[in-house]
């Protein structure tokens, strides 16, 4: 909740005593800017708060895990490490396809493609190319909660403490560090899109 206040008022002060006076000083070119600049507020308010918010969730959930047994620690660093490589694949083989993806939308969208068999094979591939990324984001997802499943229940076997409850404690803990670890890989996307936005913002107003 605290989190939340911080990022609502920090909007607001953006709102208000910001972006108000630019908006008066360009009303007539509202509509081509107010979506971007509410995504520039967003990024510039959210993405300090996640990377403190998330470092220090990892810090506390590390050293709470190698105080309770540091093989649960081990786990966590390989699902780390399987995070890294499906990030790694990710930037390398479909980082361009999603700019490039991207590009093939606004340009459906515009009445650069005039020709009717054009249109549908720009359709055609931009749905091939969607599906092949949604198919890889599905097997990422599965394949992280499988190995983490398989890693607890390994590390239930040796402790010799079988229970469901012990189960269900390690794995939604490690869920839930990785989600934050995964913020934090991704924190390269945010800055990246904030100086898009950034630029933007000095384009419409200065």
């Amino acid at each position: 909740m605290i989190y939340q206040k911080i990022i609502i008022s920090s909007l607001k002060y953006f709102d208000n005593c910001i972006l108000v006076d630019n908006y008066l000083a360009k009303r007539d070119d509202f509509k081509n800017y107010f979506e971007p600049m509410n995504k520039f507020k967003y990024l510039l308010v959210s993405t300090p708060l996640t990377l403190i918010s998330s470092f220090f969730m990892l810090l506390f959930g590390c050293v709470l895990l190698l105080i309770n047994n540091y093989w649960s620690f081990i786990i966590l660093i390989s699902t780390f490490i399987v995070q890294i490589a499906f990030k790694y694949l990710d930037d390398k083989y479909f980082k361009n396809k999603r700019v490039d993806l991207e590009n093939l939308e606004k340009t459906l969208f515009s009445s650069e493609v005039k020709k009717e068999e054009d249109f549908k094979d720009k359709i055609l591939k931009m749905n091939e190319e969607t599906y092949e990324y949604v198919n890889f984001s599905n097997f990422k997802r599965y394949f992280l909660v499988f190995f983490t499943i398989s890693m607890c229940l390994i590390y239930l076997g040796f402790s010799g403490n079988i229970s469901i409850n012990f189960l269900f404690f390690h794995f939604f803990l490690f869920a839930f560090l990785q989600e934050e670890f995964n913020k934090l890989l991704n924190i390269g996307n945010n800055i990246e899109a904030l100086k898009h936005y950034k630029c933007l913002y000095f384009y419409h107003f200065y």
